[in-house]
């Protein structure tokens, strides 16, 4: 593993521990540098794997399906800025022309209702597609998986830690600037406690992960190798995973957010069935220890530190009181106007206040919905081809998890199985997938699986120079 190699994973790791900082990347220039160090990385990545003597590593050949999905998804919303004649968008979205200002005698028109704010979306999208592929390219050892499952789990102990802190003291801040917003409740550097909950969410998956690669295989007949062993797991590393996991579970807990506490309970039993039937490691170390998550997180730290205040607001809504329920009727006509090609990919801020009514005051940027919003914008040509793009992914995952040996790579399984799981549900009723911060995770574990069904371990590598091995 040469060193301009080891910088550029470095790089790498860089980049996904920025996002969060500059308040979930959410505003326009965050977003632009984003892009912007992505972009150069992913030059200089082409440049040490380009040349004439060079070929892309396995994976990234494996992996050409959902890379070309996911090209195809960007392609279209490059489509939905091109001049197009007014009859064929007459067609693909019937609405977009009889629209309020809309010229009714212009010859071209763009599907996009804001093309300079679909344009950003598009670069952003660039970002997102450099991402996937730098992962593909750059963790492509076990020792650089495992670097890059202990930076999420530092990332999210770090931010839980940060936003107990500013609760629990009664500081409430955001870096420097005073809450405004969300206060009593813990958000971190995120702004929106939802997508700290989500965000802390695929931080404790990768904890977990950390802990199934590392269990104990073997056990121990006499009580001083007992204690060894305990001791041993409390200063090892081990011992900090559990720690961490612990903690991030308290600053979920102080998000009060509903949907945050369901989805991670929720994907933590189902994403725990699911990898014990593929995995087929049903022992008792892995008994032990999802147990103990379930014990020591909930019942316990819980009790503690609050979780039935967030069992509390569950059990109390009410949906006529709910504003996000009262815009649920303005979302589903435009769904229903713009099903087939999207209004333009960011564009429903633009477009939503000329459906809303008096009822409902707010200004909302977002559908809090990830599902309904991408129709929207995207439509069904979009949303599609990036739902095949998850699905995929899943199919890889099922696969590492079934036919892989390596116990960190299936562990890496049950915490992809874990992320998509939460944000299926999480996305129901919050736009997970609108942040840098909380998307570019859920990018980097939609590469993962095709990473851990394809690397190359110490195994393969002597069965292929010693094939009686």
């Amino acid at each position: 593993m040469d060193k301009p190699s080891n910088r550029l994973f470095y790089c790498y790791i860089g980049i996904l521990c920025w996002l969060p900082i500059p308040l979930a990347s959410k505003s326009y220039l965050a977003q632009d540098f984003f892009v912007v160090l992505a972009s150069l990385l992913s030059c200089f990545c082409c440049y040490k794997y380009g040349g004439r003597k060079k070929t892309l590593p396995v994976v990234v050949r494996k992996s050409a399906p959902a890379c070309f999905l996911f090209l195809l998804f960007l392609c279209w919303q490059a489509f939905q800025l091109l001049p197009l004649p007014f009859d064929l968008v007459s067609v693909l979205s019937p609405v977009r022309t009889h629209f309020l200002g809309i010229d009714q005698h212009a010859d071209v028109l763009t599907l996009s209702f804001h093309p300079a704010t679909t344009w950003h979306q598009l670069l952003l999208g660039v970002g997102y597609f450099e991402l996937f592929a730098l992962t593909l390219v750059l963790v492509d050892t076990q020792s650089r998986l495992k670097k890059l499952l202990y930076t999420i789990l530092i990332m999210g102990l770090i931010e839980s830690i940060y936003a107990a802190l500013m609760t629990l003291s009664g500081i409430e801040m955001e870096l420097w600037f005073k809450k405004t917003a969300h206060t009593g409740t813990a958000t971190g550097t995120l702004v929106n406690r939802n997508h700290l909950a989500n965000y802390l969410t695929v931080c404790i998956a990768a904890g977990i992960s950390l802990l199934l690669a590392n269990r104990n295989a073997t056990t121990s007949n006499t009580w001083r190798a007992q204690v060894r062993n305990v001791f041993g797991w409390l200063l090892g590393s081990k011992g900090f995973v559990r720690l961490s996991v612990i903690l991030m579970v308290i600053g979920l807990i102080l998000t009060r957010s509903r949907m945050g506490a369901t989805a991670f309970f929720s994907s933590l039993t189902i994403a725990a069935f699911l990898w014990l039937v593929l995995s087929r490691k049903l022992n008792k170390s892995t008994v032990i220890l999802f147990a103990s998550l379930i014990i020591i997180d909930l019942f316990i730290m819980g009790s503690w530190f609050g979780v039935n205040k967030t069992i509390d607001r569950i059990e109390t809504i009410n949906p006529e009181q709910e504003s996000r329920s009262q815009m649920l009727p303005f979302i589903q006509t435009m769904t229903k106007d713009f099903w087939i090609s999207g209004t333009g990919a960011g564009t429903f801020a633009e477009i939503f206040p000329l459906y809303k009514q008096q009822l409902v005051m707010a200004r909302y940027n977002e559908a809090h919905c990830d599902y309904l919003q991408f129709i929207i914008e995207d439509g069904v040509i979009g949303t599609g081809l990036l739902l095949l793009v998850v699905l995929f992914s899943l199919a890889k995952t099922i696969q590492t998890i079934h036919r892989r040996h390596s116990s960190l790579l299936v562990a890496t399984g049950f915490s992809t199985l874990m992320v998509f799981t939460a944000v299926a549900i999480h996305a129901t009723v919050e736009y997970i997938l609108q942040r840098p911060a909380t998307a570019s995770l859920f990018v980097v574990f939609l590469a993962l699986p095709w990473v851990t069904a394809h690397m190359e371990t110490e195994h393969s590598r002597n069965r292929k120079t010693n094939p009686l091995v």
